[in-house]
């Protein structure tokens, strides 16, 4: 320093110490909305299996009413209200699912979109072909 003045390399450390203390920053809050993103995929993959086991439940009702030799047209209507009932309990898990992917959709790459697509098209259509 001479006469008052800050010497050009202590600026430059001075430049350097805010942008690295500025890189931290930013590093400590990706880290935290990984954390966030994670534990949304952890609950998205929950609700995906909720959603699944639904998705079965209702096939094998409906398979059973399709087979079912019903003998009056109240049997038959008394098991589709149940169907009905029962879809309408499991409308918070569907509305979960919803909500969960809207809060991850927007941090996703492209790739990663694609990536999943193509992971729920392979699991539903290989979980339908078993049922």
């Amino acid at each position: 320093m001479t006469d008052g003045q800050v010497s050009p390399a202590l600026e430059e450390i001075r430049r350097l110490r805010r942008s690295w203390m500025d890189l931290g920053q930013r590093a400590e809050d990706l880290e935290a909305q990984r954390g966030e993103d994670m534990q949304r995929s952890v609950e998205y993959q929950e609700i995906v299996v909720a959603v699944e086991e639904l998705f079965h439940q209702v096939s094998r009702e409906w398979d059973y009413l399709a087979r079912a030799d019903t003998e009056s047209t109240s049997e038959h209507l008394e098991a589709l209200r149940k169907l009905s009932i029962d879809l309408e309990e499991q409308r918070t898990t569907l509305e979960d699912l919803r909500e969960q992917r809207q809060a991850i959709l927007p941090r996703l790459s492209l790739l990663d979109k694609e990536l999943i697509k193509q992971q729920v098209e392979l699991h539903f259509c290989s979980s339908s072909a078993a049922s």
